[in-house]
């Protein structure tokens, strides 16, 4: 079976090794977006995870130091 657009090349022992892929014609394909999504996630599958809890902590915290307090009282716009 073999789809117009895909080629696959062999290894120097002649099995098959890689996966060509035409971007042009495949671009917009839902089954080429769910492939390299497994891809991603096979790649990050060893990487430290954070707990949702922790990463809110650290995204307040973020945001909390980049905030400007303003005194309104001294403010040149009374």
């Amino acid at each position: 079976m073999g789809f117009t657009g895909i080629k696959y090349t062999k290894d120097a022992l002649g099995r098959n090794r890689y996966v060509r892929i035409d971007l042009k014609k495949y671009k917009e394909s839902q089954w080429l977006e769910d492939f390299l999504d497994g891809i991603e996630a096979m790649a990050l599958k060893e990487e430290e995870t954070v707990s949702l809890n922790d990463f809110n902590k650290y995204i307040d915290t973020r945001l909390q130091s980049n905030v400007v307090k303003i005194d309104h009282r001294n403010s040149v716009y009374k």
